[in-house]
Parts: C-alpha cells; structure tokens; sequence
C-alpha cells in the first residue's frame, strides 16, 4: 500500500506531462482556427474549382478564399428552391453557403474558410466586365464594383468610363499626383531593410488580385484611430510589422495617402486603419 500512494503522486505528474506537451505540440504544429462554430449567416462568393471525387468545392468569396465539403446529407437547391446535386455545381456559379465553418489565418491578403456546407443556393452567373449590376450577384473574379451597379477591371492601368480617380485612384490618378487608396496588407511582403511593403487595393468591399507596392519613409506616419478627427496610436515602421505580423483573424483594410511614384508604386505619407 505504501508504495502504491508513493507512486501516485508520480503517475499524475506524469500524465500532466503528457498533456501539457501535447498541448504545446498541438499549439505550435497544428493550424488553430481563430473561431469554429455554426454559422449564423451564409458565405457567398463564385466558385472556381469542382472536385467530384473528394467532394470539395473551392469558392471565392470577399477577402477570403472558401473551401467547402459537400456531403450526401448537404442540401443543395437552386433560386427557386428545386433540388440539385454536386453533379449540377459547375465553376462561375454564384452560390450562399450555410453550415459548420472554420477560419484560420493572419493578416494577409487572403485568409480561408473552411465550411463543412448544411445548404448550399445557386444563385446564377458572376457579373462579367463592363456590366452592370442588377442584382445581388457578385462581380466576376478579378474585377472590381464600382458606382456600386458597375462591374471593372480597376487596377489594369486603364482608366476608362466609369472609372474615375474617386472611384479607381490607381488607374485614373497621374503619375507623381497625390492619390489615396485603401488596401490589405501582406505582412509577408514586408522589407524591413528598404520600409516597403505591398497590399490590395479594396473597392465596395472586395479585393482586387493586382498588388500595390508601398515606399515608406522616416516621416510616414502609421497610426491606428477609432475617429479619423480623434486620438491616434502611432507606430514605427517596425512596430507596425510587428502588430500585422501578430494579427489573428480577418484583415483589416488600411487607408495609403501619399504620393503615385508609377503604376501601383505609391510612396506613402501616411498609413492607417480607422478602428470600429
């Protein structure tokens, strides 16, 4: 008996040491999502690829690329509510997604969802170029709405109707004009040597594919405010990498006011995000 309770003490530091290093183990090599839940709302977006063998379709939605499992059980309809099947989702097809999602990632460009689908609703074709908008159907991939009825290509350099420099700054502000633009910054474009950094330009709530590069200087200012007029918490350059290098959950478009040096060249006055 004596040595059983004298043993016992040692078994439980024993199993509170494997739990504890497969918790760091779990913590450093397994990707944690930032929230795992039912979702509330539905994720829209176009799909662009189809995989009838694993049963996965890929969809790309606002700021974040789904990837969604379809199962036997998912119900899958059209606008009128008619049953459809895996075997009728095709690539370009608008779709609304509900079901038990995951999101992982950090302040990049594109961070994912992955949505194990309960009811997937085909909507129809994504909006092409130079159309426009006449319903709540996307933009197709690539292109940018603007006018909020207007389907475009901001960003290919062209300044053409009805792009203009409120609407497309990039392509319809002159080279060494002062242009302002709102972007998501890759954190892993970072170069701490030259300050520079390079993002997507953001329009109506949707990411163009075309990067923009961003030079900085000693005196660019990079703050973060909850009020454009109010107190501001500033940052050097280093400090601002490390706050986006840090970031978890979805990016946070940030405002670029500064200088077009060339095409999707900016050298930036100021840098920051206006906090809700």
């Amino acid at each position: 008996m004596t040595n059983q309770k004298g043993l016992a003490p040692i078994v439980i530091v024993l199993i509170l040491a494997v739990f504890i290093a497969g918790g760091v183990l779990a913590y450093r090599y397994w990707p944690s999502p930032v929230r795992t839940q039912e979702s509330k709302t539905e994720w829209s977006g176009t799909i662009t690829s189809v995989n009838m063998e694993e049963g996965m379709i890929e969809v790309q939605g606002i700021n974040q690329t789904i990837r969604s499992f379809v199962l036997p059980e998912t119900i899958i309809v059209d606008k009128r509510n008619n049953l459809l099947s895996l075997n009728d989702l095709e690539e370009g097809n608008f779709i609304s997604i509900s079901g038990t999602y995951q999101m992982t990632g950090k302040m990049t460009p594109e961070w994912e969802v992955v949505i194990v689908a309960e009811r997937i609703k085909v909507l129809g074709e994504c909006i092409g170029e130079g159309e426009e908008k006449t319903s709540d159907i996307w933009c197709c991939p690539g292109l940018t709405l603007i006018e909020q009825k207007y389907c475009t290509k901001c960003g290919d350099g062209i300044c053409k109707f009805p792009e203009n420099q409120e609407n497309c700054p990039l392509d319809c502000t002159e080279i060494s004009k002062p242009v302002s633009i709102r972007i998501f910054i890759d954190v892993e474009s970072f170069d701490l040597d030259n300050k520079t950094f390079e993002g997507q330009i953001w329009a109506e709530g949707q990411a163009e594919e075309k990067n923009v590069k961003v030079l900085t200087t000693d005196s660019t200012k990079f703050y973060r405010t909850a009020d454009p007029d109010g107190e501001k918490e500033y940052f050097t350059f280093s400090e601002f990498y490390a706050l986006l290098k840090n970031w978890n959950g979805p990016p946070w478009p940030f405002t670029v006011k500064g200088v077009l040096k060339e095409e999707s060249v900016i050298k930036a006055d100021e840098v920051f995000m206006i906090a809700q």
